[in-house]
């Protein structure tokens, strides 16, 4: 009986044993499938995140690069910006635009700077063309540039071109701010290494270089001329306590006019105003072109008007004249040839008036067979003119005694030309004097006359009109000979009235032929708006 009970208690112990031997079986490939499948997914996260780092670092090297490009690129604009004048410029010839602006680049303008008109006419101090060359010399020829010369961490720019693109007249399109006139495309490369030893940009494993691409609108500077100046000279000397009601244009007795910006110039050419008025700079800026005179057959020969107490009146009956159409009304347009000689020589003098001797213009509106017609009057003076004593030049309404309404009906253009440059007061040299009495109003054009005013008079203004000589002259300044000038009053007279408007520069265009002040003309770079299109350029 023992026997068999031992026998199934080794038959139980026997099942347990290989029970838990295939237990014991199937648990260890688990356990070593779980540790294994651990393992994959450590060694993925390892790799994954070593590979976020590497992204990251690639990254903030790109921003790196990028942030060292634009500060390139708003270095430049800036640049630019300050010194317009290069921004019509391509930065090299290699470049499509090369040949806009006469074959010049900024490679070409900072090796002659110094004599080179694009940058002397900017009438800038010598320093400030140091400066200004030596900014622009970091521009070109491939150098990088740092972005902080004490961070070299912060890595480094290179101007790889720029380019100014301009357009046709008939392409000029206006925008908000004004018209352009062109486009200036900049490129810029920027670059940073900082596994390099000293933290600065190279080309070497591990920089990080990107390329950045704007547009720059570039639009017309709208000249600052907006009205008639009164005045307008090359010379900026009005000493004498001389003095103008109006706008006083100044060119400059240099070719470049920049003599205009010397310590104290503008400074006394304003406190010489009186009354609403301005000094306008305009350096460098010449007066417009006499007209030519029409064909004999249309035109008046007086010889020199000369003489104390004489009393004449233009237009005389019989008088020849252009019948033309000016602002839509047809005009009357008689033109005097004055001071030409039988024999085609011309006088020194051309009106020369003395005692209490007067001239009178009568324009403005007429009837003709009951067509309404406007008449002008037109000297070409061929020498000097000069209206001493109490003598007057009067400019008065048709059949009335009232002054001309339109100021510009009655012009007188001085034709004489010495050749002498402004500020000299060389003898000979013709001039316009006029006495402090009369109360004359028209339109004067000498390009090469000196203008003074003899006395005080007692008129409130000499001229009331537009004066516009190469010089103005008082009694102070002497001929280089030693003698004296002709004309000039020490005075508080007000030698000039403006009166004209740009309304009445119509009439002054139609004897010109052309625009008396250019549509445009200023001698000031164009502007510059804020860059736009700005691009990213794939491979640095």
């Amino acid at each position: 009986m023992k026997f068999f009970l031992f026998q199934a208690w080794l038959r139980i112990r026997r099942r347990r044993l290989n029970s838990q031997i295939n237990e014991d079986g199937f648990v260890l490939p688990l356990v070593f499938g779980i540790g294994l499948f651990m393992l994959i997914v450590g060694a993925t996260m390892i790799f994954r995140s070593q590979d976020d780092q590497t992204t990251a670092i690639a990254q903030r090297e790109t921003s790196s690069g990028l942030a060292a490009a634009e500060t390139g690129i708003n270095r430049v604009y800036n640049f630019l910006t300050a010194n317009r004048v290069f921004s019509q410029y391509p930065s090299d010839n290699s470049l499509t635009s090369y040949s806009w602006q006469n074959g010049q680049t900024w490679e070409t303008l900072v090796l002659n700077a110094s004599t080179n008109p694009v940058i002397v006419d900017q009438c800038l101090t010598e320093t400030a063309i140091d400066e200004s060359i030596d900014e622009l010399e970091r521009y070109i020829d491939d150098v990088w540039v740092n972005v902080d010369e004490n961070r070299p961490e912060e890595g480094q720019f290179q101007v790889v071109s720029y380019e100014y693109v301009g357009v046709s007249k008939d392409e000029e399109s206006d925008i908000d701010a004004g018209i352009l006139i062109g486009r200036g495309l900049l490129q810029v490369k920027g670059r940073v290494n900082t596994d390099s030893e000293d933290d600065t940009g190279d080309n070497e494993l591990g920089t990080a270089v990107s390329s950045v691409y704007v547009e720059i609108p570039i639009l017309k500077n709208q000249p600052s001329i907006q009205g008639v100046p009164g005045l307008w000279t090359f010379s900026p000397y009005l000493a004498g306590n001389q003095k103008v009601e109006g706008d006083i244009m100044i060119s400059g007795i240099t070719g470049s006019g920049c003599d205009i910006f010397a310590d104290g110039v503008i400074e006394d050419l304003e406190d010489a105003i009186v009354g609403p008025g301005e000094v306008i700079p305009a350096p460098g800026l010449p007066f417009p072109s006499l007209p030519a005179l029409p064909a004999l057959a249309d035109r008046n020969e007086l010889a020199a008007i000369n003489g104390n107490g004489l009393d004449l009146t233009f237009p005389r009956s019989g008088d020849k004249h252009i019948l033309r159409t000016i602002n839509g009304v047809p005009t009357e347009v008689y033109h005097y040839n004055i001071g030409t000689a039988p024999d085609g020589s011309k006088s020194p003098v051309s009106i020369n008036l003395g005692g209490n001797g007067r001239i009178t213009i009568r324009t403005g509106t007429k009837t003709v067979s009951g067509q309404t017609r406007q008449q002008m009057v037109i000297f070409h003076a061929n020498g000097s003119v000069n209206i001493g004593g109490t003598s007057t030049i009067r400019h008065l309404e048709m059949s009335t005694v009232n002054a001309a309404q339109n100021k510009s009906f009655f012009q007188l253009y001085g034709k004489g030309n010495t050749g002498t440059p402004a500020g000299s007061f060389a003898k000979p040299d013709y001039y316009f004097c006029v006495n402090g009495t009369p109360e004359s109003s028209y339109f004067v054009l000498g390009p090469d006359y000196t203008y003074g005013v003899n006395g005080g008079g007692g008129a409130e203004a000499t001229i009331y009109g537009t004066v516009w000589v190469k010089q103005v002259s008082n009694s102070e300044l002497t001929l280089l000979d030693g003698a004296t000038l002709p004309c000039g009053s020490s005075s508080n007279q007000i030698i000039v009235k403006q009166e004209l408007t740009e309304d009445d520069l119509i009439e002054v265009e139609a004897i010109l032929g052309e625009a008396p002040i250019p549509e445009g003309s200023n001698p000031n770079p164009p502007i510059l708006r804020p860059f736009i299109n700005w691009k990213r350029l794939p491979n640095g």
